[in-house]
């Protein structure tokens, strides 16, 4: 007997599997135009931070998705006279993490590398601020100075009557060719004793 030959239909398997690609197609394109756009998170977690930061009266005015996963969120934070206070602030989409600047990385490297000339110039001329670590007065003052601020600072939490002996009377302190200037100084301040610029 005489084997029986089966043939596939060519046809039939390419109109299948042009049927399957196209439901595919269909499937993503449905996801794309009717899928929620994914700030609902984003505008969220705002909504709920600045609801706090204003009792309840935060307004979003815009919703913008930016490059690199941000949101970009406009949000009304209250009214003066006839104007209205709004504030712009980035979102990570998944609404987890927020910011209010974002800054470009050169812009930033040019103002780490202003503060840390600062903070040396500062060091060479023979400034120090003697304050204490766990005193509010005294990290404002290396907050004042910028990020390298406590390349001058001198701690006296663990020894404070050795900052006393050297006529260190009020925290903070800073010293300079043997004279003390007591309290929180201002930027101009320094500048002014030793000519070192920020």
């Amino acid at each position: 007997m005489p084997e029986k030959i089966v043939y596939r239909n060519k046809n039939t398997t390419v109109y299948k599997a042009a049927i399957f690609i196209l439901a595919i197609i269909v499937v993503v394109l449905f996801y794309n135009f009717y899928a929620p756009s994914g700030t609902g998170n984003a505008v969220k977690s705002v909504e709920d931070v600045f609801s706090l930061l204003t009792d309840g009266k935060a307004e979003i005015l815009a919703a913008k998705e930016e490059a690199f996963g941000l949101v970009k969120i406009t949000v009304k934070t209250g009214t003066t006279g006839s104007n209205i206070n709004a504030q712009e602030v980035y979102v990570t989409l998944d609404g987890s993490m927020i910011t209010t600047s974002v800054v470009k990385v050169d812009d930033y490297k040019r103002s780490l590398e202003a503060d840390k000339a600062f903070a040396q110039c500062l060091f060479d001329s023979g400034i120090r601020v003697f304050g204490l670590l766990n005193e509010s007065a005294s990290v404002l003052q290396t907050q004042i100075l910028g990020t390298f601020g406590s390349r001058v600072f001198v701690d006296c939490s663990g020894n404070v009557e050795a900052c006393l002996q050297l006529g260190v009377g009020q925290f903070p302190t800073t010293i300079y060719n043997g004279s003390g200037y007591p309290g929180i100084r201002p930027l101009q301040a320094f500048t002014q004793l030793t000519g070192c610029a920020r």
